[in-house]
This record gives C-alpha cells, sequence and structure tokens, in this order.
C-alpha cells in the first residue's frame, strides 16, 4: 500500500480569549454567531508599517468552539513577511438613560448635561420592563464608543424654565451618570441598521 502524505503549507492558529465580554465591547457584528478568519493569502490584507495588517473574514456558524484561526503561508514568510498585526476598534453604541423618577422631584426641564458636544435627544414618557414609568433619554444618532476608563461623563440636571430678564444656571439632580456596562448591550432590531444600543437605569 502507498500512503501519500499531504504536505502542510501553512501555520493554523486558534484564537482565544480570557475576557468573555471581548466580543460585545469589541466592534465585531452583534446577533449572529460567527468566527473570525485570518489568512495571510487574503488580497485584503494591507500594509501596516513593517506589519501585515490582516484582513479578518466572518464565518457564520451553529457553535464557536474558539474565536478565531489565524493562518499563516510558509510562502508568505520566505517572501518576508514575518510580521502581521491584527487591531481591534471598540464597540460604538447608543446610549440610553431611563431615569425613573421614585422621589417624586420636581423636575420641570431635565436634560442631559456634559462637557462634551454630544446631545442627547428626549426626554420621552416611556414604560419599562418592571411596569414603571421612566423618561428617555437617547443619544441618538450619535454613537459613543466604549471604553474600560470612561472616556464620557454626563450629569441628569434640570433646567430652568427661562424667563424674561431672569436667567440661571441648572440644577444638577444626579452627578455623574454611570457608564455602560457592555454586558448589557443590545441590538434594536427596530432600527434601519439594527443598532447596538447600551441601556442603563438611573433613579432619582
Amino acid at each position: 500500500m502507498l500512503l501519500v502524505q499531504q504536505a502542510i503549507l501553512f501555520f493554523d492558529f486558534e484564537i482565544e480569549t480570557s475576557t468573555p465580554a471581548f466580543t460585545l465591547f469589541t466592534d465585531l457584528p452583534m446577533g449572529q454567531l460567527s468566527q473570525l478568519a485570518y489568512d495571510s493569502h487574503n488580497k485584503a490584507n494591507t500594509r501596516l508599517g513593517p506589519a501585515i495588517q490582516l484582513n479578518v473574514n466572518m464565518t457564520p456558524c451553529t457553535s464557536a468552539p474558539y474565536l478565531g484561526t489565524i493562518t499563516i503561508y510558509f510562502d508568505d514568510i520566505i517572501k518576508g513577511y514575518t510580521q502581521y498585526a491584527i487591531n481591534y476598534k471598540a464597540r460604538s453604541t447608543q446610549w440610553q438613560y431611563f431615569v425613573i423618577n421614585k422621589s417624586a422631584v420636581q423636575l420641570e426641564n431635565p436634560a442631559i448635561s456634559g462637557k462634551t458636544p454630544v446631545s442627547f435627544d428626549g426626554p420621552s414618557s416611556v414604560t419599562v420592563g418592571n411596569g414603571q414609568q421612566a423618561m428617555l433619554f437617547t443619544s441618538g444618532d450619535n454613537l459613543l464608543s466604549l471604553s474600560e476608563v470612561p472616556k464620557y461623563k454626563f450629569d441628569l440636571v434640570n433646567k430652568p424654565v427661562r424667563q424674561t430678564g431672569a436667567s440661571s444656571s441648572p440644577k444638577v439632580i444626579f452627578k455623574g451618570l454611570p457608564s455602560p456596562d457592555p454586558r448589557r448591550s443590545g441590538v434594536n432590531t427596530g432600527a434601519e441598521d439594527n443598532m447596538v444600543v447600551s441601556p442603563m437605569y438611573v433613579y432619582v
């Protein structure tokens, strides 16, 4: 019997992460189970200084024992391509603040205020999952990136209703609103592009 051994043409690596929420705070598709595939033969790869930036292919799957794979072909190494890079971007989401007024604080003109130019839409009256009434503020089309160290700081304020000849600063109702938890992010399937949203609940 003649045995033909198949030649090995590449290194094959499996990608694992020690952070369970990696796919939640990284800009990867949500709502579908996929594996990442990187290949040194991929024509979409680009130069990044001395390294080759590997472009990702998303492979839909029913189960994902690991995050993805990296395939580096020997012929690419022979050509001198010995450095490879993979970069990830933080996920950007629509921030949503659900303000539940349990203390019956008088809010004539509530708003979300911060030192950044980001503006929030609202408030609009909504009913949350437990049946409570809430005021909803959203960042609208302004998608804000998630980060381990908060990049944005917002306060819930009550803007005075300006009268002729009178002006005053907004009153801070809740200083230092929370930042999103990536594990609580979700997909707004009602949006045209299935926008990822970060809901946060604030009790005053």
